[in-house]
């Protein structure tokens, strides 16, 4: 995986890039040394731990840090358990959770709800900024529906004497 294809946030069920750092147990200090035989193990939903499909990656210079590209089958879960070890003496074992969020549009629940998509989020804030110039001047402003020409939502609005609304849905 490129890190082109990673995304920001983890994603349940898309490929993931993950960092973190082995310590030394007795400085907690990052280890300053090749990482030796540096190994990943992914536990999806409580499951047994299993080899990763890619192998830690230690970042150049000796610093400890390291990144692991995890494969979106090990992100198909809720909760994936990471952890990474280093054969290195008095290396500590690096553990993390991550919480993959599900993206996924449930069957029937487009007509319920007010958001159904992030990208849609953004859609209705931007007709609330044209509300917003709607109560000083007065207008109309209209949400469509998933095939953009059947209206969700549409509310005309008048300027009053203060320039606030007094209008009425439609």
């Amino acid at each position: 995986m490129a890190i082109a294809d990673a995304t920001s946030f983890p994603v349940k069920g898309q490929a993931f890039r993950t960092s973190g750092v082995i310590t030394s147990s007795a400085t907690s200090n990052p280890i300053t040394a090749v990482l030796d035989t540096l190994r990943a193990q992914v536990s999806v939903d409580g499951g047994a731990f299993n080899t990763s499909a890619s192998n830690p990656v230690q970042v150049s210079g000796n610093s400890g840090y390291w990144y692991v590209d995890l494969s979106p089958s090990e992100m198909n879960g809720n909760t994936v358990l990471l952890r990474v070890t280093a054969a290195n003496a008095g290396a500590v074992e690096f553990a993390k959770e991550i919480n993959p969020m599900d993206l996924s549009e449930p069957t029937g629940r487009y007509d319920t709800q007010t958001v159904v998509r992030f990208e849609q989020l953004f859609v209705q804030f931007y007709a609330v900024l044209l509300n917003y110039y709607n109560f000083a001047v007065g207008g109309t402003s209209t949400i469509y529906k998933k095939d953009s020409s059947t209206p969700m939502l549409s509310h005309t609005y008048s300027a009053g004497e203060n320039g606030s609304n007094r209008g009425k849905a439609s």
